[in-house]
């Protein structure tokens, strides 16, 4: 009998100290890239593309997302939301004179090597002149 006693305690104690540790809701799941644990996070988290999602809350769980005033970029990072860029767009040190579509046809044009943070071409992309769009140099439109 005092064996049993001692088992059955032993057991409640064992299935109440897993049935704790297995809380899928507790906020110090550890997160990465700087991200946040929400109860209703994971796939409803705020992104470049979707800054302001609309979450069902009755279908959604727990999760990681970026901190509140930033949002998840393609690459899975999170930033400032006025860091999002769009297209041929990429985020960093952006300097686009040498690779200005008004400049295709003048190789030898002089520019400054100012480092303006903010969207800029990626790799291979030119600009287009007062736009916000990146193109390759054969899309360029044709000057006059």
């Amino acid at each position: 009998m005092r064996t049993s006693v001692v088992l059955i305690s032993s057991l409640s104690l064992l299935i109440l100290i897993s049935a704790q540790g297995s809380n899928v809701n507790d906020n110090t799941l550890p997160c990465p890239d700087g991200k946040v644990h929400k109860d209703c996070g994971g796939s409803c988290g705020p992104t470049c593309d979707n800054p302001n999602p609309i979450c069902d809350h009755e279908k959604c769980g727990p999760g990681c997302v970026c901190p509140s005033g930033t949002v998840e970029s393609s690459n899975g990072k999170c930033i400032k939301i006025d860091e999002c860029c769009k297209g041929n767009m990429t985020y960093g040190c952006a300097n686009d004179c040498p690779n200005n579509c008004a400049n295709l046809d003048n190789p030898d044009i002089l520019c400054t090597m100012d480092c303006k943070i903010g969207c800029g071409c990626k790799t291979g992309y030119w600009r287009i002149p007062n736009s916000d769009r990146c193109v390759l140099p054969q899309d360029c439109p044709k000057a006059g």
